[in-house]
């Protein structure tokens, strides 16, 4: 018995101790779509021990349009070209110097050693030097980028948190497309081999930002869910408009091959007939997609362990 104490002993000397204790206000993260006006909710920030993750990194990561390690160089403060910075609470501001950016809300956005301004969920309990990852949605942008936090936590405590973003952006790529999968009424693999535009809905409103509704005809090859019924050409609706509000939106082209369509029943353009649409980027894939997809239509995506 003495000698089973004293090995439990060692054990117990040699285990670490993994918590994850709040460090600073305490209550839900806030985040979603920026406003002036937008109430502000505290922010749990959690130290990481053991490698661990705070337990609302996946909603951090989901609810912010840009990540990135900063220095703080200022406290109540905004960056010189907002001047007075109308509207803002100082008290909760600090300026950071941008060193390496996760996440960016387009590609070459945020540049290195580039400042900006972060509203904080609460007032500062950082010093001027303070060294973290911050997770923010845009409130402005100048010459500089204004943000709102989501939150934050000290780099050094989480040196393989980009690998992490990374690995979970992935996972709600995969939940994404999970959804869009489930909900399709046809999976095929095809080619298009005819387009023609379709009339406009009659007494709808018409402007530059009004759908460019056309109809493919595609030649299936193959399917992951085949459409009921079982046809070997089907037509297929597509907004062919490359207005900025839909030049994002899938576009097919006469002569594609091995497409991957995810289709769903026609009940969004109001020209007649029986048709499929595809109307949003995770409808059409290339065929070296396939196995992804098939693995994702026979299992969900299961979250990363923090």
């Amino acid at each position: 018995m003495t000698n089973l104490r004293g090995w439990l002993l060692v054990v117990a000397m040699l285990m670490p101790a993994c918590s994850a204790e709040p460090d600073g206000a305490p209550g839900a993260t806030g985040f979603g779509p920026s406003a002036p006006a937008r109430p502000f909710q505290p922010v749990a920030v959690l130290k990481g021990d053991c490698a661990r993750y705070p337990a609302d990194l996946i909603r951090w990561v989901e609810g912010s349009g840009a990540i990135f390690v900063g220095t703080v160089t200022q406290l109540n403060a905004s960056t010189p070209d907002w001047g007075s910075a109308p509207g803002w609470d100082l008290s909760r501001a600090v300026v950071v110097r941008l060193e390496r950016a996760y996440v960016q809300p387009r590609p070459g956005t945020l540049l290195p050693g580039s400042d900006g301004t972060i509203l904080l969920a609460a007032p500062p309990d950082m010093p001027v030097g303070h060294r973290g990852i911050f997770f923010v949605t845009a409130q402005a942008v100048g010459r500089s980028w204004v943000w709102n936090e989501v939150a934050h936590v000290a780099a050094a405590d989480y040196p393989a948190m980009e690998s992490m973003v990374q690995t979970i952006q992935r996972y709600l790529e995969d939940v994404a497309l999970h959804a869009r999968l489930v909900s399709a009424d046809a999976i095929v693999m095809a080619s298009v081999d005819g387009d023609q535009a379709l009339p406009a809905s009659p007494g709808g409103p018409v402007s530059e930002h009004s759908p460019e509704w056309h109809e493919a005809m595609v030649s299936v090859r193959d399917w992951l869910r085949a459409p009921a019924p079982v046809q070997a050409t089907l037509p297929v609706r597509f907004d062919a408009s490359w207005d900025v509000a839909r030049a994002t939106l899938p576009k097919l082209y006469v002569g594609n091959q091995g497409l991957i369509l995810l289709l769903h029943a026609d009940t969004v353009t109001g020209v007649p007939g029986t048709a499929y649409v595809v109307t949003d980027p995770l409808d059409v894939h290339l065929a070296s997609a396939e196995a992804r997809l098939s693995r994702l239509l026979v299992s969900p995506p299961q979250p990363p362990e923090l």
